[in-house]
């Protein structure tokens, strides 16, 4: 008989593991829908320049935000590693590992924000760009950053189809739920993919985007409420 962790422990790690794809949620949809919504001018990054000044404490909110995400993704991750190792530790393990390497790329890539925020500031050695190069250092940091969420999300849709194989596998949450979450994983992992390439490709990843948004808001709340129950294995 396979031992098994005491379910108080597992119920709480379920839960905490249904509270962080909420605030993940939320925090995703306050930061980049909200304070962000009127910053981002892709025609023109003079203008982005000048909104992020006008806007500066919304950005630095968003970017702290961002920040706390990164830290969430690493305890979302640790709470499902604990109470799906049961069913095959090995898988779990490499979710694990893979969901922890996206938060260190995300943190990585978040320097370019922090990069923004000094190009917009007033400091003295500033005083050594024209305006002009202001905005293109701007809109180069923003690629930057862009090409490297997308790569980021690369590792978030293969760690994500595991954890969700797994879900589905343990019944934890409705079968139909665990196979949204697969296809949508595999779809933004493959999006993603391809969009590194073929950069015109980017709407590729916007329904499974959308998947995934709603496979998350579920199941948080269905861990939250119900929590785990399990069947031993033999």
């Amino acid at each position: 008989m396979q031992q098994l962790e005491p379910i108080k422990t597992q119920q709480t790690m379920a839960r905490i593991a249904g509270a962080s794809f909420l605030c993940l949620i939320l925090l995703a949809i306050f930061g980049e829908f909200y304070l962000l919504s009127d910053i981002w001018n892709y025609e023109s990054f003079t203008a982005t320049a000048q909104n992020i000044r006008d806007n500066l404490t919304k950005f630095k909110m968003a970017t702290t935000f961002e920040l706390l995400a990164f830290i969430g993704v690493i305890i979302l991750a640790n709470a499902l590693f604990s109470i799906l190792k049961h069913i095959n530790k090995n898988l779990a393990q490499l979710a694990l590992y893979i969901r922890i390497a996206e938060a260190a790329v995300f943190a990585v890539i978040l320097l370019n924000r922090f990069a923004i925020i000094i190009l917009v500031s007033d400091a003295e050695y500033l005083k050594a760009f024209n305006p002009e190069e202001i905005a293109g250092l701007v809109g180069l940091f923003t690629e930057i950053y862009n090409v490297g969420y997308s790569f980021g999300m690369i590792f978030f849709g293969l760690g994500s189809t595991f954890f969700c194989f797994l879900l589905y596998k343990s019944s934890y949450i409705p079968k139909i739920l665990g196979l949204l979450g697969i296809i949508s994983s595999i779809s933004v992992f493959i999006g993603l993919s391809v969009q590194l390439i073929l950069p015109e490709g980017s709407m590729s990843v916007l329904y499974p985007g959308l998947g995934i948004m709603v496979f998350e808001i579920i199941t948080g709340f269905w861990l939250l409420i119900k929590g785990v129950s399990y069947r031993q294995k033999q």
